[in-house]
């Protein structure tokens, strides 16, 4: 997980060899899922993730089981579809992707984090959720199993 010291917002993954990657528009739909209703406006910056990170204690966890390795923008794409956006990713070592990903609860369900770890050797994806709404956890599991199921997780 990220230090438990804030860190300058091009450091999330730790590389410290670039920016992390911008955070993409919100899609144009509304939330499938009634338990989590995600505001498809709001964005978080590097810094203001990084910041709430450290100040949340995790609240859940979620591993899911991939037979098949899907390429990294296709699991972006799949929580982007439920208003799950990426902050940075990227490959700390060959065989690990690591995956920063957030989303902002309406009427002040506020910020909803993810670092996802995936051991390519494996097939494991670990899901550690920080919530500030911890009520918020296990849906926000839900949409992140519903949404990997969609490419083969179990």
């Amino acid at each position: 997980p990220p230090s438990s010291r804030p860190q300058a917002s091009s450091d999330l993954l730790d590389f410290g060899d670039g920016p992390a990657a911008a955070p993409r528009a919100a899609p144009q739909r509304e939330d499938t899922w009634t338990e989590l209703v995600l505001d498809p406006l709001m964005s978080m910056t590097p810094d203001q993730f990084q910041t709430t990170w450290v100040r949340l204690a995790q609240s859940g966890q979620l591993t899911v089981q991939f037979s098949r390795i899907p390429d990294a923008g296709l699991i972006e794409d799949a929580l982007a579809q439920h208003l799950i956006r990426v902050m940075a990713q990227g490959q700390p070592t060959p065989m690990i992707r690591k995956y920063f990903f957030y989303g902002v609860g309406m009427a002040g369900g506020g910020a909803l984090l993810c670092e996802a770890t995936l051991d390519c050797n494996s097939g494991q994806m670990v899901c550690l959720f920080r919530c500030e709404e911890t009520s918020l956890t296990a849906p926000l599991a839900s949409v992140f199993s519903a949404a990997l199921a969609t490419l083969g997780a179990k």
